[in-house]
């Protein structure tokens, strides 16, 4: 009893001990703060597979659709090529047609199925189809038998996406000329020019650069003309959105997010992400940056633990089962530039 009253009596001991209280708090809270935070930010990039059972390719496109992953057509390198026909690394792109799925990235089963002639990569899921848009669109309701829509758009090298039960195409390439053009569609086959000059630059290497988010149409990045030195093209960070497909606007600082041509923007849980890409240094140089936003405003660089594989261009990218995907693609560094593997990471949400 004696050593209450003394504890009672004694005020020094008193706030020392709520002194630790406080500070024992204080370190909890931050614990749990920054535990969250770092298990948030932080994702892992796993190698699924070295060589699948596809040929190495570039240049094809994958999605999710129907409980599985799939992947469509490419362009796999000729051992023997005619001397005019060499790509840019200095191999034969020779165009393939198959048709590959998978439940988990590992074992991939062929579709006894062709893609026809003129299937395009840029590939949407809408209204439980899929949708393949190249120089025609082809649709398909179950990934393997396609019918064709239409075999021609009114634009090259656009982007193409969905926004308010219409498909859209953004931006292209018209007789080597830049464009920043707007075309809308409700079926695929009859198009609508929405807008014959965005506010936003003529753009190219924008292909999946754009994502319907926060009930908007946005776009973001691709290769622009240079406005400070006439004859050179940029990658831009340059970030516009629209409620109707019609009147822009710019959002007024993207600094966050440095830019790039080539890249992947799309939309996942409640955020906007970009994944890769070309920046504007010398060469080009492609990155394997996963970035994220919550207005399109304010990009955060998400923290990688491994990313052991070179940055590659012409992959095969897609989302399934809460993970990103890579698939195939080319390296400059190796003597076979065209690669089989397959990667994915846990998107951090």
């Amino acid at each position: 009893m004696e050593s209450m009253k003394s504890l009672k009596n004694n005020k020094p001991i008193r706030l020392s001990l709520l002194f630790i209280i406080v500070i024992l708090g204080i370190a909890t809270i931050y614990f749990l703060v920054f535990r969250e935070k770092s298990q948030q930010y932080v994702y892992t990039w796993g190698q699924v597979s070295t060589e699948a059972s596809w040929d190495a390719k570039s240049d094809a496109c994958s999605i999710a659709f129907k409980g599985k992953l799939w992947l469509f057509g490419g362009n796999r390198t000729d051992p023997d090529p005619p001397d005019n026909r060499l790509d840019i690394v200095g191999f034969l792109n020779q165009r393939i047609y198959d048709i590959w799925f998978t439940d988990d990235g590992v074992e991939w089963a062929q579709s006894s199925r062709e893609l026809p002639e003129g299937f395009g990569c840029q590939i949407l899921k809408y209204d439980d189809k899929l949708w393949s848009f190249g120089n025609g669109v082809w649709t398909s309701e179950d990934g393997e038998n396609w019918r064709n829509i239409t075999d021609s758009l009114p634009i090259d090298s656009y982007s193409v996406t969905v926004f308010q039960d219409k498909f859209w195409l953004l931006g292209g390439v018209d007789a080597d000329i830049f464009k920043n053009e707007i075309w809308s569609s409700d079926d695929g086959s009859a198009w609508e020019r929405v807008a014959e000059q965005a506010p936003w630059p003529a753009r190219i290497a924008h292909a999946y650069s754009t994502t319907e988010f926060d009930g908007k149409l946005w776009v973001i990045g691709g290769m622009i003309d240079d406005p400070e030195d006439a004859g050179r093209i940029i990658s831009t960070n340059d970030a516009w959105y629209t409620t109707d497909g019609k009147n822009w606007t710019e959002v007024e600082s993207n600094e966050s997010w440095p830019g790039a041509s080539s890249h992947r923007v799309f939309t996942y849980d409640r955020y906007m992400w970009i994944f890769g890409g070309r920046r504007n240094d010398p060469g080009g140089r492609m990155v394997n940056e996963l970035w994220r936003s919550l207005d399109g405003i304010n990009w955060e660089l998400m923290e990688v633990k491994n990313d052991d594989w070179y940055p590659r261009y012409d992959y095969a990218f897609a989302v399934y089962d809460d993970h990103i995907w890579v698939i195939g693609g080319h390296e400059h560094r190796s003597e076979e530039p065209k690669l089989g593997d397959a990667w994915q990471a846990e998107l951090p949400i």
